[in-house]
């Protein structure tokens, strides 16, 4: 076989005149583009079948966070300007704003959450 010879890609098919010395390939028709991602859906978490969202604190820091409000929950999430999630903790005796959900960091309910803490 012929090095300087490539294997067609998928879906091309031969230009006419096919067969003849440097007959280009035409390109087949173009797969369709996938749909975004729909914004500030939850994920499964890595170790547990729990949905969650990973959220950045006001500190900068990623955060797991449970997709299921919890009624005790510290933690309260809100979407950023720039399309990502918050994580808000509440401190002690603060109240969520109006409609607000309350959550649980998720490293609080997952049973594999020691898998994931750093060893000091």
């Amino acid at each position: 076989m012929n090095p300087a010879v490539t294997r067609r890609q998928e879906g091309e098919r031969h230009a006419p005149g096919a067969g003849k010395a440097g007959a280009p390939p035409e390109p087949g028709p173009a797969a369709p583009p996938k749909p975004p991602a729909p914004a500030h859906q939850p994920k499964k978490c890595g170790s547990c079948p729990a949905l969650i969202f990973w959220a950045q604190t006001e500190n900068g820091k990623s955060m797991p966070v449970d997709a299921e409000p919890t009624p005790d929950g510290n933690v309260i999430l809100f979407a950023t300007p720039a399309g990502g999630i918050r994580a808000h903790v509440l401190k002690k005796d603060e109240q969520p704003p109006p409609g607000a959900k309350r959550r649980q960091a998720h490293w609080a309910s997952c049973p594999n959450a020691n898998q994931h803490r750093r060893k000091p």
